[in-house]
């Protein structure tokens, strides 16, 4: 897995970095990184942690009560308008429903990653990005650091309430991938694409996109070199939102993260992250970001597994 990081983060953000290594790696690799958060800027030569908000962010209507949870999209609501974190976390414990423990899991890593990093020293520029900063703090802040630590995840592995759902698939991925076997991963990627979930394709995506790490042709665009592989990754990430319906608007994880640490306030992640590709690869690579969202949406909507693997495609 170590070989796919370094290709896999170039031009990607610290903060989805951790995560990414949170999810995807052994538990040496995952304590090195908790107890050495510096080490992990080396993935990303402009290391900035990270983030996003809308362009007119105002204080969320905040969904904090244990509503119940009964597909992946209310989960993906109760975040995207969380002012706490701990509250989606408790609701998801409580729910039972196949996307509880991934989801409930990935709230832990994502405020982990936050609690070691921290933010940058960054001078705020504009009063969206102040409130942006603000939320990106109070999300993670009532959580105990016993309750951000790696004993923590791992007993959401094994925690009996949650059913395997979303979890399970994941952990098939990571066997496949860490095995390098690419008729596995085949299988087990369809399956991921037929659960429609953005959050899980979100991250199981940036997993094996980052295994082309000089070059790669998908349909009939080639992304060749680390600025064209770095937009086609963050065209994955908005991909997801369209591809299966997700509303990444307001309050949306990256939204936020990017406003407050870049001063990047869009409405929405495709707005988002395409300024991030003009601002750190350069506006040639936007024709490029375009081309791959637009695979990438229609991929996921139709399930065709065939493009995210052009080495069995006929």
């Amino acid at each position: 897995m170590k070989k796919y990081l370094k290709s896999a983060f170039l031009g990607v953000i610290v903060i989805t970095a951790v995560i990414f290594l949170l999810h995807f790696s052994q538990d040496a690799e995952i304590q090195a990184v908790v107890n050495n958060p510096e080490a992990s800027t080396k993935l990303d030569e402009k290391a900035l942690e990270a983030a996003l908000t809308a362009q007119a962010l105002q204080p969320l209507a905040a969904k904090e009560h244990a509503a119940s949870l009964s597909r992946s999209q209310d989960a993906a609501d109760m975040l995207r308008g969380s002012r706490d974190y701990r509250v989606v976390h408790e609701a998801l414990t409580q729910a039972g429903t196949t996307e509880a423990r991934f989801y409930a899991k990935d709230i832990l890593r994502r405020c982990l990653a936050m609690r070691k990093l921290g933010f940058q020293p960054i001078a705020v520029v504009s009063a969206q990005q102040e409130f942006a900063r603000e939320l990106l703090q109070a999300r993670c802040s009532s959580f105990s650091d016993e309750e951000l630590s790696l004993d923590a995840l791992r007993q959401v592995d094994s925690d009996p309430r949650y059913p395997r759902g979303l979890f399970e698939l994941s952990q098939e991925w990571t066997e496949a991938a860490d095995a390098g076997n690419e008729t596995r991963q085949k299988d087990v990627f369809s399956r991921i694409l037929q659960a429609d979930d953005a959050l899980l394709l979100q991250h199981v995506g940036l997993s094996l996109l980052g295994q082309y790490r000089d070059a790669v042709s998908l349909g009939d665009v080639e992304f060749i070199g680390n600025a064209a592989l770095n937009s086609m990754r963050w065209a994955w990430i908005a991909a997801v939102c369209e591809g299966t319906g997700t509303d990444c608007g307001v309050g949306d994880a990256y939204l936020v993260e990017i406003c407050a640490n870049m001063d990047i306030c869009e409405s929405s992640r495709i707005r988002a992250l395409r300024a991030l590709v003009a601002r750190d690869e350069g506006e040639k690579q936007l024709a490029k970001f375009d081309a791959a969202h637009a695979m990438f949406v229609k991929a996921i909507q139709s399930r065709d597994v065939r493009l995210f693997f052009p080495q069995h495609t006929q």
